[in-house]
């Protein structure tokens, strides 16, 4: 149990999507899936009882603890972003790009982190030029990820009578259920409509409809329990 709580602050951003999945499982595949995340979580000690001599293996404290407790902590930064992002867009701002300055900036912090932590004239020379071309590579992330996305598709909102109108019209639809806390969604946002796929939108006439669960509307919980999900 000790092992359960002091693990949460780690484990809990994985689980929570598993955790919620769960609730919607029957009662079988409810007992079954909590099952599996104990036993993922009891497999390491169990391991270690059983080959005590693995013990030796592990990493030992030094000075690297410092190094990886400050690079966990951009984590946070990003997460505190995202979060930041969603209460915002929650408030209807025009900020529809902050989320990918967020992690621009993020990612200009590590650069310069590790530029600071890894480039001084104590380190090894070839520690040195690691340590910038790392902290090159996160400073152009950074430089591009500051820089406004490109125009995409308009998207109308969705509603069970638009869909039907436009189907009575005989022009295809294409409907994105999405999320303002949807992690997933935002990437899927961001990478699954280049050029290529607008203008096959633009070319077939496709109607594209945003259906926004970010409030939880009854309408789109309903429209995709229809579907299966």
């Amino acid at each position: 149990m000790l092992a359960t709580v002091v693990a949460t602050p780690c484990s809990a951003p994985f689980l929570g999507a598993a955790i919620g999945l769960a609730f919607g499982l029957s009662p079988l595949l409810f007992m079954l899936a909590f099952t599996f995340m104990a036993l993922g979580l009891a497999f390491p000690y169990v391991l270690l009882s059983a080959f005590p001599a693995l013990v030796g293996k592990l990493p030992r404290p030094g000075p690297w603890m410092e190094s990886f407790k400050q690079a966990m902590s951009f984590l946070l930064f990003a997460t505190v972003g995202f979060l930041l992002w969603v209460y915002i867009s929650n408030k209807q701002v025009d900020l529809s790009s902050m989320l990918k300055v967020v992690i621009g900036l993020t990612a200009l912090g590590i650069g310069l982190w590790v530029y600071g932590r890894w480039c001084t004239v104590a380190r090894a020379r070839r520690t040195r030029r690691i340590g910038l071309a790392v902290a090159v590579v996160f400073g152009v992330i950074g430089f591009f990820g500051t820089k406004p996305p490109p125009k995409g598709l308009e998207w109308k909102t969705w509603s069970e009578q638009a869909v039907a109108e436009a189907l009575a019209e005989g022009r295809p639809v294409f409907v994105d259920f999405t999320a303002t806390w949807c992690f997933t969604c935002q990437v899927n946002k961001a990478n699954a409509y280049p050029r290529k796929v607008q203008a096959l939108f633009e070319k077939h006439n496709v109607l594209p409809l945003k259906a926004d669960n970010t409030d939880y509307e009854p309408a789109i919980d309903a429209a995709i329990r229809e579907l299966g999900r």
